[in-house]
């Protein structure tokens, strides 16, 4: 069963509002396996929280929201009513014990949706457990493609996709210490797709 992590893109213009805005929620939620989404304009029926009842003044559709300018990021929805009932995580407390210990406490594991409001400092360390679980997608992804072959065929032959060169990223991945910049762009990359 899919859990969530909701927040939203703040105000702070185009190219702050990824490097810092969505930055700390997406890789909250990669850590945990949670799917992120972000929703600016609900409803104050929903949640009385300021932020997320203002539409993304960035944006130029109907819609006053990312996916103005962006692919969704996930094809799943949540209902208004597991909006209502979410827990929204304290920064200065959950929020930081998520951080360093890489996973929730006990009267929040089990929440389907969690709320978590933008926190607008590029200099948040990186989750605990995070460079793990991209090593567990990567493998996961490269697995699902019968077992890189597909991913083979798709790149060309002077691209060693052998298991001592994957090894070799997993390695770099979970090198603890300047490889944080990786993690910022390939997520980056990842948001602007078209």
């Amino acid at each position: 069963d899919t859990k969530f992590i909701v927040s939203l893109v703040s105000d702070i213009g185009f190219g702050a509002s990824l490097r810092v805005g969505v930055m700390d929620p997406f890789l909250l939620g990669l850590a945990s396996n949670r799917t992120v989404l972000f929703l600016n304009t609900i409803s104050k029926d929903i949640i009385d929280l300021g932020s997320f009842n203002r539409p993304l003044k960035l944006a130029s559709c109907e819609r006053q929201d990312m996916q103005c300018v962006f692919m969704p990021l996930s094809p799943c929805v949540i209902t208004e009513e597991e909006m209502s009932r979410a827990p929204i995580l304290e920064e200065y407390i959950e929020l930081r014990d998520f951080r360093r210990k890489g996973f929730l406490g006990p009267e929040h594991v089990n929440e389907r949706v969690l709320i978590v409001e933008p926190i607008l400092d590029g200099h948040k360390a990186l989750p605990f457990g995070l460079e793990d679980a991209m090593v567990d997608k990567i493998q996961s992804l490269y697995k699902e493609a019968d077992g890189g072959k597909d991913l083979k065929r798709l790149f060309p032959p002077v691209w060693d996709l052998s298991d001592n060169v994957l090894e070799k990223v997993y390695n770099f991945i979970r090198k603890k210490g300047k490889q944080k910049w990786i993690f910022h762009h390939l997520i980056n990359l990842y948001f602007t797709r078209p």
